[in-house]
């Protein structure tokens, strides 16, 4: 074991803002949608600023499928109030391959905003697909061998004489891995999650979330159903496999 696994999928941002964005492409529409490849756009890349307001307790935020550049300075606020001068959290993020990510001390507040300053950013504007805000559901450790699969749906073919003809298409990553002894208040955690996502729910999965620069953030669903294998000895302890597989 030795790492920590994290699933983010109890994303509570609902009611969401933006002081200046593209009309045809909002972000009230496109950050409550699924699937990535639906964006919200803003008009500028320059001091740009996306709020929530609600009432959210989180630790993680997590922002998918952005044209912000390795310049850009973003930043994640919370507060009581809608005033932002001295706001009561402050937290930058940090690159983890396509995606930006914060973690912090669990908090709660009324307001929370992200402003995004990317001036040498050449796009008309930022573009986002997703952001995750709120808890993450903290994993029980993990067997050291795994399987993380990166797979293709392209399409090859050979012909009589050998040459190799193919249809390039879609790269996407796949993981297998097994948790050996998982304590009964984490599997009923884990059946919440269940619960939540089924198999048609996407999430993002954090592999090792202190060394994203070994696997950054998958955004993923579960690719087969629970099951729980109880062991041999006094008490409830179980072991779970879970197959997770890249969505977009």
């Amino acid at each position: 074991c030795g790492h920590t696994m994290k699933i983010l999928y109890d994303n509570k941002i609902a009611e969401i803002s933006v002081e200046v964005e593209n009309p045809d492409y909002p972000f009230s529409s496109a950050l409550l949608d699924p699937r990535l490849t639906r964006v919200g756009k803003t008009i500028d890349v320059e001091d740009q600023v996306i709020k929530f307001s609600d009432t959210i307790t989180a630790d993680y935020c997590v922002i998918l499928s952005h044209n912000c550049t390795a310049s850009a300075t973003v930043t994640l606020e919370g507060n009581d109030t809608d005033s932002w001068d001295t706001p009561s959290l402050q937290e930058s993020f940090s690159i983890a391959g396509d995606s930006l990510i914060v973690s912090f001390t669990s908090a709660e507040y009324d307001y929370w905003r992200i402003t995004i300053d990317d001036p040498t950013n050449t796009a008309t504007g930022i573009e986002i697909g997703y952001i995750f805000l709120g808890t993450a559901l903290d994993m029980p450790g993990f067997n050291r061998p795994k399987k993380i699969e990166h797979k293709s749906n392209s399409l090859a073919q050979k012909s009589t004489s050998g040459q190799l003809y193919g249809d390039r298409r879609l790269k996407y990553k796949a993981a297998e891995i097994t948790f050996p002894d998982v304590s009964e208040t984490q599997r009923q955690l884990i059946k919440t999650f269940w619960d939540t996502v089924d198999v048609v729910q996407p999430f993002t999965l954090l592999i090792w979330e202190d060394d994203l620069d070994v696997e950054e953030p998958i955004y993923c669903s579960l690719t087969k159903e629970l099951l729980w294998e109880q062991q041999d000895i006094e008490g409830l302890t179980w072991t779970l496999t879970l197959e997770f597989e890249e969505v977009f």
